[in-house]
């Protein structure tokens, strides 16, 4: 039993295999994004809904939504 109990204390004085190594991370780099690709695309309501002012709001939408398309596309041109 004793040879045992002094086998078992030699194990835990050994001194453990410790290995050191360098190792690189890449860390992504952010960059903020331009401001004019973050500007809201605003469309008034008119104040008065006529045939002529329903037909230039839906115009206008319109224009909004491919400027809003435009700067998506040129913020996903951006993404590396």
């Amino acid at each position: 039993m004793l040879p045992c109990l002094m086998l078992c204390l030699a194990s835990c004085a050994s001194k453990p295999a410790i290995r050191t190594e360098t190792v690189r991370v890449n860390v992504p780099a952010y960059i903020a994004l331009p401001t004019d690709l973050l500007r809201p695309c605003i469309v008034d309501v008119p104040a008065t809904w006529t045939n002529g002012s329903l037909i230039d709001y839906a115009i206008r939408l319109k224009s909004c939504l491919a400027t809003t398309n435009d700067q998506l596309t040129k913020i996903r041109g951006l993404q590396p």
